[in-house]
């Protein structure tokens, strides 16, 4: 049934987080429209109808949202990647001012969680149990307490970009010259775990920080979701990619802790932890303080993250969903074919520096 609210979802380019959201909210029900930097976006051909705005550092990146509201009547507005999220929560009273709701963390959490050294500050501030992570400069003492492996990690960003494993001073001296030669900051962290014990847990809170629901994603670190897997004295160490697949679950050890690192943390609204369940303890990597990439898994066995945030922020009442779990989801890529008239439709918002 065709839902009556309208919504407009940024960064919908096909295989990202926000063409992740455009298709749950699609399931919904929702009348769902897309805004991307490029009108080569799968997203905007599947939307209601979609636009091409600036990037979201360009000055006028803001108005151009603004205007695309205005002119179609849509009051809920959702980031889809994380550039537009910092940039519009940071900016959510003026938007709210023109009738417009933003569907999102409060600002500052997603400021702490988008430099990772600051997420590890915060997560041992909260006693949420994480990996111990130190900056290069301390490299000396770390491997000192901590020893080989050893994860090099990109500071700011997603998706694994940038994640090694040291397994020796070799690999040490070779990933920290490249990260420095390139002047991407990164942070050491501790290995933890092993890889079939990775799970990616989704948990959504009310605006009042209250727990609606969560769920789990027990993830296969095999194909497009594994990046480097190596041996270490014998043992085997693995680290994923940004791309999750793997068994929906209803693990309420592993959710029970999630939810309560939430509420430590304030989040309102959704939640995505990475982690590995150690000894009965799971243990969080980062966190995700918006919609995944896991999105339309979880809408599709029946938990839509985007439908029941959305009706929090609508004031309706939001109850724990029942899914279904055992189900394996796997990613893959999609060809979609499109005549260029189509793409030739998409309206163009011009930017500043166009």
């Amino acid at each position: 049934m065709k839902n009556q609210n309208k919504v407009l979802v940024t960064g919908v380019t096909g295989g990202g987080v926000g063409f992740g959201i455009l298709e749950a909210l699609m399931k919904a029900g929702y009348q769902a429209f897309g805004a991307d930097i490029t009108p080569y976006s799968v997203g905007l051909v599947k939307a209601e109808k979609g636009f091409v705005v600036p990037l979201a550092s360009d000055p006028s990146y803001q108005e151009s949202i603004v205007s695309i509201c205005r002119e179609n009547e849509i009051k809920l507005l959702v980031p889809g990647s994380e550039p537009e999220l910092f940039e519009l929560t940071k900016n959510v009273a003026d938007l709210e001012s023109q009738g417009i709701l933003v569907i999102a963390n409060e600002h500052a959490l997603i400021k702490n969680c988008r430099d990772k050294w600051h997420m590890f500050l915060m997560f041992k501030e909260k006693g949420v149990p994480c990996p111990e992570s130190a900056l290069p400069e301390d490299y000396e003492q770390f491997k000192g307490r901590h020893g080989f492996p050893i994860l090099l990690k990109q500071r700011t960003g997603s998706g694994s970009r940038n994640l090694f494993i040291a397994r020796n001073e070799q690999d040490y001296a070779f990933y920290s010259k490249r990260l420095k030669e390139e002047k991407i900051p990164f942070i050491l962290q501790e290995y933890i775990g092993k890889g079939e014990d990775e799970y990616t847990v989704g948990v959504v809170c009310r605006k009042d920080k209250s727990v609606v629901g969560s769920i789990t994603v027990h993830r296969l670190l095999s194909g497009l979701s594994s990046k480097q897997k190596t041996s270490v004295g014998g043992a085997t160490v693995e680290i994923s990619t940004g791309i999750s697949q793997g068994v929906i679950e209803d693990n309420q050890t592993i959710q029970t802790q999630c939810e309560d690192y939430a509420k430590k943390l304030g989040v309102t609204g959704p939640a995505n932890f990475q982690g590995r369940l150690v000894n009965g303890l799971f243990v969080v990597f980062e966190l995700n303080p918006r919609f995944s990439g896991t999105t339309p898994f979880r809408a599709g066995v029946g938990f839509n993250d985007p439908d029941l945030v959305i009706r929090d922020r609508l004031g309706e009442e939001v109850k724990k969903p029942k899914f279904n779990t055992g189900i394996i989801v796997l990613r893959s890529l999609e060809n979609v074919f499109i005549p260029p008239e189509k793409i030739n439709k998409i309206k163009v918002i011009p930017s500043e520096s166009t």
